[in-house]
């Protein structure tokens, strides 16, 4: 066996073992009440990465904000101020229908650090088509498992109008554990052009790899090969040789990606493609591997 065959069957190796620990917790899909949208809070018992989400929404067409607070805390003693929340993402989803679960398609990377409680706000921005439970407690635990909490919250008109308490948030949670990853952030317009953005190379990083995937199917984040469902594509990007400037198999160098931005203008790529991708940053000498999150990008 050459060397490069030798180096590509032990990335593969190490790719298809290297822990990427998605996981996800879900309160309740049987509604009996709705409005614009719920606050609540999630408490950390480990440090865990939010990536998106599911809710639960009336039929159609809607657009979906989700909020963190700024501060980091509870969401209670802010349901009314706006300037106390920050917005992670919009999603512009076809609800999957009252009742079940309608994923976002986001990638919030959002860490909660262990001991942590971090308040959520996830709305429809016209309407109310948010379906949630009536709750018994507002505060009280709904559902955990051995990496968080959700707590019972609130309902709200949009976007910082009436309070209704308590009230139970219908969702699932899709996250991983484990301290925060560095985040590889990938933004379009909508008209073929994007923006890459990554962590720098660690110290030691010999390599590195883009790796992508046309099957967008399930969640984000958790398919078997560092997240990804690979396919074709994922595949041939082993074969590509390592140079730099090559962004799918990449030598580091200061001026390229992922130490700066990799951008592409308008009309460089096809209307109506999506793509998972990661950062896979690998330490040679040392055998280690440094893993992204899985960014998700719509065209």
């Amino acid at each position: 066996m050459t060397r490069s065959a030798a180096t590509l069957a032990v990335t593969l190796c190490a790719l298809f073992v290297a822990p990427v620990d998605a996981q996800s917790l879900t309160t309740t899909f049987v509604s009996n009440n709705g409005q614009s949208g719920n606050m609540f809070d999630l408490v950390g018992l480990g440090d865990v990465t939010v990536n998106d989400l599911d809710v639960n929404l009336d039929s159609g067409p809607w657009s979906v904000e989700v909020y963190v607070t700024s501060s980091g805390g509870s969401f209670t003693g802010n349901e009314t101020d706006p300037s106390a929340w920050t917005l992670l993402a919009t999603a512009t989803v076809s609800s999957a229908g009252m009742n079940n679960p309608t994923n976002l398609g986001l990638n919030l990377g959002h860490s909660v650090s262990a001991g942590q409680t971090q308040g959520f706000y996830v709305t429809v921005n016209s309407g109310a088509g948010m379906n949630y439970t009536n709750g018994t407690s507002q505060g009280a635990v709904y559902a955990s498992d051995a990496n968080m909490q959700i707590l019972e919250g609130v309902g709200k008109s949009y976007p910082f109008g009436s309070t209704f308490t308590p009230r139970v948030w219908n969702g699932t949670i899709h996250y991983t554990t484990g301290p925060p990853v560095g985040q590889l952030v990938a933004t379009t317009t909508g008209v073929g052009d994007l923006v890459l953005s990554g962590p720098s190379d660690p110290p030691g990083t010999t390599e590195g790899y883009v790796l992508l995937s046309n099957d967008t199917s399930g969640p984000i984040g958790a398919g078997p090969l560092v997240g990804l469902y690979p396919d074709s594509l994922t595949f041939s990007i082993f074969g590509f040789p390592a140079a730099v400037g090559n962004i799918f198999h990449y030598i580091p160098s200061p001026t390229q990606f992922p130490n700066v931005d990799f951008v592409l203008p308008p009309g460089s790529l096809p209307p109506g493609v999506s793509y998972d991708g990661v950062l896979v940053q690998m330490n040679g000498g040392a055998g280690t591997l440094v893993i992204s999150n899985v960014a998700r990008i719509a065209f």
